[in-house]
């Protein structure tokens, strides 16, 4: 199991104003409401793992480098599909309204690299 982060580490990977995720929430009683948005999130079933998802791909790309989302998923652990949700979900302000910039792969027959870019506020 993941350690939380402390407040001022979630301000620093999540920035100012946003309002991440709570990795550990209490395992007696689901969440009143998800982090994350979707038809097909149960709260119970997906916060803490969606929320872990969240963090480690943050950990990751906050170092500015460009990788494709296979590269990611791995890093990850996690399928790309999965990883690509995450991207999108820094682009909203609640995940602190990161810049996910995307770049095609010279010669890559269509693949990807994405960079993650924290608001400077």
């Amino acid at each position: 199991m993941r350690k939380a982060l402390d407040p001022t580490a979630q301000r620093d990977l999540f920035g100012a104003g946003a309002t991440p995720p709570d990795p550990e929430p209490s395992r007696g009683a689901p969440p009143a409401t998800s982090s994350f948005s979707g038809s097909t999130i149960d709260p119970t079933l997906d916060e803490v793992r969606l929320s872990e998802q969240l963090g480690a791909v943050v950990a990751i790309m906050r170092d500015g480098e460009w990788r494709t989302l296979a590269e990611l998923a791995e890093l990850v652990s996690a399928p790309e599909a999965s990883v690509s949700a995450r991207l999108r979900d820094l682009r909203k302000p609640r995940f602190g309204a990161w810049t996910v910039e995307r770049r095609r792969v010279p010669e890559g027959n269509g693949l990807h690299q994405y960079r993650a870019v924290k608001p400077t506020t």
